[in-house]
């Protein structure tokens, strides 16, 4: 997994969870995988 600003990549394990289908304002995208947001962070959470 390559996380934005890293240059080694992360080795992760996914569980089945629901898909980010979009993201809005205050929405960071902190990793992709195959193009596809898989970490993001708002606010705190």
């Amino acid at each position: 997994l390559a996380l934005d600003g890293e240059r080694e990549p992360l080795r992760a394990v996914f569980i089945r969870a629901p898909r980010f289908t979009a993201t809005g304002p205050g929405v960071e995208v902190l990793a992709r995988l195959d193009d596809e947001p898989v970490l993001v962070l708002q606010d705190n959470i």
